[in-house]
């Protein structure tokens, strides 16, 4: 068999087609479980992703400041060599509105700690989303963007568009997720 590289130039047409209910069940998926927004973790296939490695962080990591400056230490204490557990984590909305925290420069979300600007990744983290155990390990992940990344369901409820695809406003579409591959750091 010989194989090419190279491109092909293509040509794509949509036609607008009637509207056939019977057709569109066909390819509904994901059910609403509330009115209000409803946050649910996603556990599909969360085991096939995770790994364990280890990598070197230097002195200048975010590692070592993410959280520090609300009293809390960084992900890592100092530079150096460290294990980690990998995998992923998301966090969809099966409700029916969307879970809405808007723009991150409000003031009562920073005065009241529900956001902190992390200087060294240049934008706000949520704070106290999720938290992570694994045994008796102290690993952590102390900040969170939430952004609608990934979509889960396609029904009646659910936009293809969503207005949180930032870290300045933040939140989760009806139907979408907030995706992260996760490093928790467990050797110190």
């Amino acid at each position: 068999m010989r194989q090419n590289v190279g491109f092909v130039n293509t040509t794509i047409t949509w036609k607008r087609i009637k509207w056939n209910n019977e057709l569109a069940e066909k390819y509904k998926y994901g059910e609403q479980t509330s009115e209000t927004a409803d946050l649910s973790g996603v556990v599909e296939n969360t085991l096939d992703s995770v790994n364990i490695g280890f990598k070197f962080f230097d002195e200048t990591s975010c590692a070592l400041g993410e959280g520090g400056s609300s009293g809390r230490k960084g992900c890592i204490l100092q530079p150096g060599w460290r294990q980690l557990l990998r995998f992923e984590s998301s966090s969809k909305n099966v409700g029916k509105t969307d879970l809405n925290l808007g723009d991150v420069f409000s003031n009562q979300y920073i005065e009241n700690g529900i956001f902190e600007f992390d200087p060294c990744h240049l934008h706000y983290h949520f704070q106290h989303f999720e938290n992570y155990l694994f045994g008796n390990l102290t690993g952590r992940k102390t900040g969170f963007c939430l952004q609608t990344t990934w979509r889960y369901h396609n029904n009646k409820y659910v936009g293809f568009n969503t207005p949180y695809s930032s870290c300045s406003y933040q939140g989760i579409s009806v139907g979408w997720g907030s995706y992260y591959f996760m490093l928790i750091f467990y050797s110190y």
